[in-house]
């Protein structure tokens, strides 16, 4: 049990190093009592839910397709600024793709708060024709992660 409970004080450097990093470790994580979320009372219902005497719930419709509306107006002019938008309209498309690359982007930085996980295998055979073949398997498992310095050990 003496072996156990002895330190070698032979290289402080590395006993020192060792506790620091331990110190840091453990400084890094946020201890505290867990989250609870209260207990609200939830009513049956709000005032405004009745409706009225000749109103209608409303009945949202946007995913409908509106084609052409803007010629219920009747105006060449809307109807000539229409189809200028409808061909030459190269800022919405812009857009849409600088928003959909930086969505790739933070999918991206995102993944690295994760841990991620490799496999791999082999196989191989081996001999000649005077002797017997002999076949050899090989399989890896690999998990890396990362902590993150902005709170990756915080109780949530």
């Amino acid at each position: 049990m003496n072996a156990l409970l002895s330190f070698s004080f032979r290289s402080p450097g590395r006993f020192s190093l060792s506790a620091l990093a331990l110190a840091a470790l453990l400084a890094g994580c946020a201890v505290g009592p867990r989250y609870e979320q209260p207990v609200t009372a939830l009513p049956s219902g709000w005032k405004e839910q009745k409706t009225a005497e000749g109103w209608l719930p409303a009945a949202p419709a946007d995913a409908l397709d509106r084609g052409e509306w803007w010629k219920l107006f009747g105006d060449p002019t809307l109807d000539e600024l229409a189809s200028r938008v409808q061909v030459s309209n190269q800022n919405i498309a812009a857009a849409v793709a600088n928003f959909a690359n930086a969505e790739a982007l933070v999918r991206g930085q995102r993944a690295a708060l994760f841990p991620s996980v490799s496999l791999s295998g082999s196989g191989k055979r081996s001999g000649t024709g005077t002797t017997s073949p002999s076949n050899a398997f090989g399989a890896s498992l690999g998990a890396t992660w990362e902590p993150t310095s902005g709170g990756g050990c915080a109780s949530r």
